[in-house]
């Protein structure tokens, strides 16, 4: 059986209590639970202290019940500050993280024109290295070129100093041809080409003479030596009779 309503009871109590249907004395109020060896023996005490029972008990369920109300009540409100911060918490996470997105698209956007320019950089190396490899053919073929005509050169001052030692020999003949001849006169007789007033062009002369008879007529210049060798002879014995005989 279900516990009445405390007010429902009270109302009974009210009712029952203003009845004078009382068969032998009993305590003034009937509120308290007396001890059993005094429980009262009237129906209508023994009725009402049933009643005080049932009201004490639903009395003690009330109180349980409003205690775990203001346990409920003090874990709501925790759980609602909890709350309340968390969602502060969260407020302040979602303004970071759209910061956060913010400063991460910006630093993206840097960092595809830092890319952007890594490549324009890399073409521009690609381009300086692809230059710096064509000017260093170029300078090996310029080194390749230059070493050749250094050796010319080696050849060419070989065939000068092969000329000046030539132009020596020819400047001690002619030095000896005029003393056995006696005048410069006598040398030019010999000279095809006629007479040379300087002494540097008669070597000139004489040298290309010389490389030309070598060249293309060795066998003609040596005729041509032996006959004037032996023109030279015969003129010097001339030149000694004519002398002896005077």
């Amino acid at each position: 059986m279900a516990p009445k309503p405390a007010k429902q009871v009270a109302k009974t109590v009210q009712a029952q209590g203003s009845t004078s249907l009382h068969l032998q004395p009993h305590p003034t109020t009937i509120l308290t639970t007396p001890p059993v060896s005094k429980l009262p023996t009237c129906p209508t005490c023994t009725h009402f202290h049933a009643d005080n029972i049932t009201l004490q008990r639903d009395l003690t369920t009330l109180q349980d019940q409003l205690e775990t109300y203001n346990l409920d009540t003090s874990r709501a409100a925790a759980l609602e500050s909890q709350l309340t911060t968390l969602q502060a918490a969260h407020s302040a996470l979602e303004s970071d993280f759209k910061r956060l997105e913010k400063q991460y698209e910006k630093e993206h956007k840097l960092l595809e024109e830092v890319v952007d320019e890594n490549l324009d950089m890399t073409d521009e190396l690609m381009e300086a290295k692809t230059k710096c490899y064509n000017q260093k053919v170029q300078t090996q073929t310029v080194e390749r070129k230059l070493e050749e005509v250094k050796v010319e050169l080696r050849q060419a001052e070989q065939q000068v100093k092969a000329l000046e030692a030539q132009v020596e020999a020819l400047k001690e003949a002619k030095g000896k041809l005029e003393m056995i001849l006696g005048s410069e006169e006598a040398v030019e007789a010999f000279r095809v080409d006629g007479p040379v007033e300087e002494v540097e062009d008669i070597i000139l002369a004489a040298a290309e003479r010389v490389m030309a008879v070598r060249k293309q007529r060795e066998q003609e210049r040596i005729d041509v030596l032996s006959a004037k060798v032996t023109m030279l002879v015969l003129f010097v014995v001339v030149v000694g009779g004519c002398v002896v005989f005077a």
